[in-house]
């Protein structure tokens, strides 16, 4: 079930089915009935609704329902190699071109995304056998063995924008989220048009990672401000490995205990 990590799409399933499974569906967790309360939004068949920002729909059919975006960092997992410690952000794309070499909106300021909730996914600690690759700073997952310990916290995007609002702007007024959006939009767009690598809107650290087949441009948002916004919280913890992913076990906590 886990072991397909052929591309940065599916590998991002892979952890998205992971967090569904422990998250949404076990006991230690949120303990939804699947596919009554909660499903997973299969790809290729439901890509329409993928992308438009679901990966995992909470009482879908309903009045309630609930598109939920999962956010993992695949690429920047376990310690960094100079400082020793694991990721403090979480990337959210501004900008970036496609295949085309064209320059599009990064899906966290794309309007055409209808998601609800995020669920950022953090891995702080690797499996130990997992190799380091030369010049990378922190660990890439390859399969969903390789996870020793996920953080997930979940945030819903209103609360997220209002955060963001009251940063670029002030606590005097607030701004919809369009009007958050764009000015996000310009600020990446201004610093591709300049060359600038990294900048600041606010308190947040903007990067254009020139370097990069995508060239995005990333805003970055302390990983502790997204786990004092998260209505939620948990880790999971892999117990025991097996080199078929079906029969790992995972132990779920909230984030705290």
């Amino acid at each position: 079930m886990f072991n397909d990590f052929g591309s940065d799409l599916r590998r991002g399933d892979a952890v998205a089915r992971l967090v569904y499974e422990c998250v949404f569906l076990s006991d230690d967790g949120l303990g939804y009935s699947d596919n009554e309360d909660v499903c997973f939004v299969e790809y290729p068949k439901d890509s329409s609704l993928q992308y438009a920002g679901a990966d995992i729909v909470v009482f879908p059919g309903k009045n309630r329902e609930c598109l939920v975006e999962v956010k993992s960092a695949v690429d920047s997992a376990g310690p960094r190699a100079k400082s020793g410690l694991p990721l403090g952000t979480f990337a959210h794309e501004l900008l970036y071109r496609n295949d085309k070499r064209e320059l599009k909106p990064g899906w966290f300021v794309d309007t055409r995304k209808r998601s609800d909730v995020y669920l950022y996914c953090w891995i702080p600690v690797v499996r130990r056998e997992l190799q380091r690759e030369p010049g990378v700073p922190y660990y890439r997952i390859r399969e969903i063995g390789d996870i020793g310990v996920l953080e997930v916290a979940i945030v819903e995007v209103r609360r997220l924008l209002e955060y963001i609002d009251r940063e670029l702007f002030g606590e005097e007024t607030e701004h919809s989220e369009a009007v958050i959006k764009d000015a996000l939009l310009t600020k990446a767009k201004q610093m591709r048009t300049s060359g600038c690598q990294s900048n600041r809107i606010g308190k947040f650290r903007v990067i254009f990672s020139k370097s990069l087949k995508e060239e995005p441009v990333n805003l970055l948002i302390p990983k502790k401000d997204l786990r004092e916004l998260a209505f939620r919280a948990f880790k999971i913890k892999q117990m025991t490995y097996s080199s078929d992913p079906a029969r790992i076990e995972w132990a779920v906590t909230r984030w705290d205990d």
